[in-house]
């Protein structure tokens, strides 16, 4: 049944899809102004704030495949990835930074960047200084950078 559904019945989706169309030109635009705009922010919030998790989640799970497959057999393959992927996302962090001081220049944006180049600071400070702060020992500068690196894109 669903598979018949999801396959099938194309005249009934485009007629639906036809008739949304054709009714969304007698909503008021104050629809649109106020409940949805609203909305649509809180929705894109959650989204970003979801999005940041399974980010993280990514980062951690490459961190402990890596460092994973470097304490299994410390050869030069692995040790040239491992420092290859701290590095890389040092270097991307740092391209990133300095390209969005070049391109936005507003106050607003440079503000949001200065807040951004310390909160990726004190995310490296906290991993190399680990020890003294209660993190998870399966955390590391590729973790820390790959989570840099999507928060500084966004």
């Amino acid at each position: 049944m669903a598979a018949g559904w999801h396959d099938g019945m194309w005249l009934f989706k485009a007629i639906f899809v036809t008739l949304g169309y054709l009714a969304s030109f007698f909503i008021s635009a104050d629809f649109f102004t106020g409940f949805f705009m609203t909305a649509a922010a809180w929705i894109s919030g959650i989204f970003l704030v979801f999005q940041a998790l399974l980010m993280l989640e990514v980062a951690y799970k490459t961190n402990n495949q890596i460092v994973g497959n470097w304490n299994k057999k410390q050869s030069c393959c692995n040790s040239t990835i491992l420092l290859g992927m701290g590095f890389g996302a040092l270097v991307a962090n740092l391209f990133l930074i300095v390209f969005s001081f070049t391109q936005f220049k507003c106050f607003r944006n440079v503000v949001f960047q200065i807040i951004s180049i310390l909160g990726v600071g004190i995310i490296y400070t906290v991993v190399i200084l680990r020890s003294r702060f209660n993190v998870r020992k399966d955390s590391s500068l590729i973790t820390s950078g790959l989570a840099s690196v999507y928060a500084l894109y966004l």
